[in-house]
């Protein structure tokens, strides 16, 4: 179960523009969403593909078995946090890297937790800079608001002061 180069080619294609940023900003479905949509096999096939992918890229550094740990790996507790998309920017940047040390179990789950923690780092950031934005121009409707209501009650007063000399000067 590999990839064809023709699919290959896509999945670059489609992907390659992909950062955290855009990962988190486009809300993609975690792998644990996914395998409740489409079932655990299925995400477990696509994490596979991706796996053998990353080690065909390498000349075949991880063995069937290395690459059957990472799938149960990516596919248990925490890291099904994680999107597909997380999965392959992580792979992609591993293939991207400094390739002399020789790539093995340690070193994936190392470049995906390592994606999972600056993922929620990034997602906390950019919740709070929300959060910030929303509150600072909230703080500007309110302080827009006071300020109409302060010319209201100004104008008010000026017409209940004016009616009163009205009636004073008759």
């Amino acid at each position: 179960m590999t990839l064809d180069q023709k699919s290959k080619f896509d999945l670059i294609r489609t992907f390659s523009k992909l950062t955290p940023k855009i990962i988190l900003e486009n809300k993609y479905p975690s792998l644990s969403k996914l395998r409740r949509t489409y079932g655990n096999e299925k995400i477990e096939k696509v994490t596979k593909v991706l796996l053998l992918d990353l080690s065909a890229s390498l000349k075949g550094e991880l063995n069937e078995e290395e690459i059957e740990e990472l799938n149960i790996e990516l596919n248990s507790g925490y890291l099904l946090n994680l999107s597909l998309e997380d999965i392959y920017y992580t792979l992609r940047q591993i293939k991207r890297g400094n390739n002399i040390r020789k790539l093995s179990v340690s070193r994936v789950l190392n470049a995906v937790e390592t994606q999972f923690e600056n993922r929620t780092k990034l997602g906390a950031e950019l919740s709070l800079n929300h959060h910030l934005a929303n509150k600072h121009t909230g703080m500007a409707d309110t302080t827009a608001m006071e300020n109409e209501k302060k010319k209201h009650k100004e104008a008010k007063n000026f017409y209940l002061l004016q009616k009163e000399i009205g009636k004073q000067k008759k």
